[in-house]
């Protein structure tokens, strides 16, 4: 029997998927160092409406997210992750986000 795989992509959406649950794992635990390696260092950030938020770079982003973490408990957690596009070194990615937190509760669709 030979050893195929059938989609030439599956490594790199297996990696994107990764990529995504580590970005959780790494709020989850307040791993600031470990949650700005994930990011590029002139990453973009931007939240739609109705709290529109735009920031710009990893260093600016691990501040906003950590400020947050300051005012009591927050958990997020990924479901629904779906990499719909692969091509060469460029991918496009959706996932549905579950945040509870001591003080709100949001679900959230990210695009990638």
């Amino acid at each position: 029997m030979t050893n195929t795989i059938p989609d030439p992509t599956f490594f790199d959406r297996m990696a994107i998927r990764d990529l995504v649950e580590m970005y959780a794992d790494r709020l989850n635990h307040a791993d600031w160092k470990g949650y700005v390696d994930l990011f590029i260092e002139d990453c973009e950030f931007e939240v739609s409406a109705p709290d529109t938020m735009h920031i710009r770079g990893r260093d600016n982003l691990v501040k906003v997210v950590a400020q947050a973490y300051q005012h009591g408990f927050v958990h997020q957690m990924a479901h629904n992750i779906i990499v719909d596009r692969v091509d060469g070194d460029r991918a496009r990615a959706r996932h549905t986000l579950h945040i509870f937190g001591s003080k709100f509760r949001m679900i959230c669709l990210y695009y990638d």
